[in-house]
């Protein structure tokens, strides 16, 4: 293979992963943290000078504990005087991680259905520079949908997703090989 037709198998696989991973995001778009999670920060309204905040709201264990049980955390509601009126349990971080979770696991269904299928494309091609682009851009896409959702596998299904890739690739590097031998032509020493 020349120079070139390295350089424009490598380009084609970089560029089928980076239009598969924007397509997805055109049309199934990631959730963002501030569509879930509205935060106001400081500064906060003072109506009076404040100089001491006798009586302010005091954390109970119990609501501590009730919201830890919810996966939030506390935050302040402050009163006019801008001093702690009382505390609520803000579970938007919990209920945007969720989102993104069903999000990854979309995103990886759907990489993988598309990677393998282009790998099975690749193997069916028989052009010396395009059939290897699209093979890579398939295990890449594959890759990337892997790594969107990695965490939120768990360690029996991480084992059994890189043991089924490597006897894919393996079989892949088997055939294709096994195929680009059979068709080109021995040459004999004198």
């Amino acid at each position: 293979m020349s120079l070139k037709q390295r350089i424009l198998t490598v380009a084609i696989a970089i560029l089928f992963v980076l239009f598969i991973g924007f397509g997805i995001d055109t049309f199934y778009k990631s959730p963002k943290y501030n569509d879930f999670c509205k935060q106001q920060y400081g500064p906060y309204p003072i109506k009076q000078p404040i100089t001491n905040c006798t009586g302010e709201a005091v954390q109970t264990q119990k609501l501590i504990d009730n919201c830890t049980t919810q996966k939030g955390y506390l935050n302040p509601i402050y009163g006019d005087n801008g001093c702690i009126a009382s505390y609520y349990c803000e579970t938007c971080q919990t209920i945007f991680d969720d989102a993104n979770k069903a999000y990854n696991g979309i995103v990886f269904t759907v990489a993988l259905i598309i990677g393998i299928l282009a790998m099975i494309v690749a193997i069916i091609l028989k052009n010396d520079t395009v059939s290897p682009g699209i093979l890579g851009g398939g295990f890449l896409t594959i890759l990337y949908g892997t790594i969107r959702d990695w965490n939120n596998l768990g360690d029996y299904l991480r084992l059994a997703l890189l043991g089924v890739a490597l006897v894919i690739l393996i079989w892949i590097g088997y055939k294709k090989i096994s195929a680009d031998n059979e068709d080109k032509p021995v040459k004999r020493k004198r």
